[in-house]
């Protein structure tokens, strides 16, 4: 893990945003990950422990995930995938028959999402989200069945909702 440590784009860009991005989330959607940073990792631990849940929070890299191949039959995430490794690392943690579920910023869907983007854009490594890139980068890497399910205009620009097969 350490060859990779420096390759991490932390939520919004900035460790320092981190303390910020779970309110945000909360008002929009749900969120549940596995955190890089130890001190992430906490706070996650502490909301669980806080909210009577039993969730196994595990400290690692999107693009070299700590599991087993063929691990999950399902995975989901929410604004977190920013490199086509980290779609060939869930490619490989899932089942033969396993899904990916993924809410993420979106291609476009008006002139007003493309100027809520101008300013969010800068926070996160979203180009080739907002440029529709992501349902290509799932086929690239061996996904099939790629859907965009759903779509949101949100205060932070398009919110897209995918689904994608591995057969």
């Amino acid at each position: 893990m350490d060859r990779n440590f420096n390759k991490y784009i932390p939520a919004l860009s900035y460790v320092w945003f981190t303390p910020l991005y779970d309110p945000l989330m909360k008002r929009f959607m749900r969120e549940s990950t596995f955190k890089r940073y130890p001190e992430i990792l906490q706070m996650a631990r502490k909301k669980v422990t806080k909210a009577s849940l039993d969730i196994k929070l595990d400290l690692g890299l999107s693009f070299e995930l700590p599991y087993p191949d063929r691990s999950f039959d399902r995975v989901f995430s929410s604004l977190v995938f920013h490199h086509l490794t980290t779609f060939k690392e869930i490619f490989r943690v899932l089942s033969p028959v396993g899904e990916l579920h993924v809410a993420d910023f979106g291609k476009l869907q008006n002139a007003l999402m493309y100027l809520i983007s101008l300013v969010f854009r800068h926070l996160e490594e979203t180009r080739d989200n907002i440029n529709g890139l992501l349902p290509e980068m799932f086929r690239k890497v061996g996904f099939e069945q790629v859907e965009e399910t759903a779509r949101f205009m949100t205060l932070f620009g398009t919110l897209s909702l995918y689904r994608a097969k591995k057969l």
